[in-house]
């Protein structure tokens, strides 16, 4: 199991979906990431950046912590407290999410 996580993290850089901040980035407002709030379309905001957490949410439903709730919102400091558990993310988290970067939200 875990290494066919690990195989499917490294398909998805290869396949050019983890790429990191860059210039031509998008800039997304909090209006639209808003509109992407359910589990089938799901958007979070963390430090300015936008991510698109759809894909993630499957493997994350072994973890007793929920994403549910911040699909299309503001999702800082649940990423940075695990929701108020009071723990940092693990480095492999933090990959993950870089490879799920979709832009900038715009600042008002």
């Amino acid at each position: 199991m875990k290494t066919r996580r690990i195989l499917s993290m490294l398909l998805m850089l290869l396949l050019g979906q983890g790429r990191v901040l860059a210039a031509e980035d998008q800039l997304f407002t909090h209006e639209t990431v808003s509109k992407h709030n359910v589990k089938t379309d799901c958007w979070i905001i963390i430090d300015g950046s936008v991510y698109d957490i759809t894909a993630a949410l499957k493997d994350h439903l072994r973890y007793k912590y929920e994403l549910d709730p911040w699909c299309g919102k503001e999702a800082t400091q649940a990423w940075e407290t695990k929701d108020g558990k009071g723990k940092a993310h693990s480095r492999k988290a933090q990959l993950m999410l870089k490879n799920l970067h979709k832009g900038r939200i715009v600042s008002p």
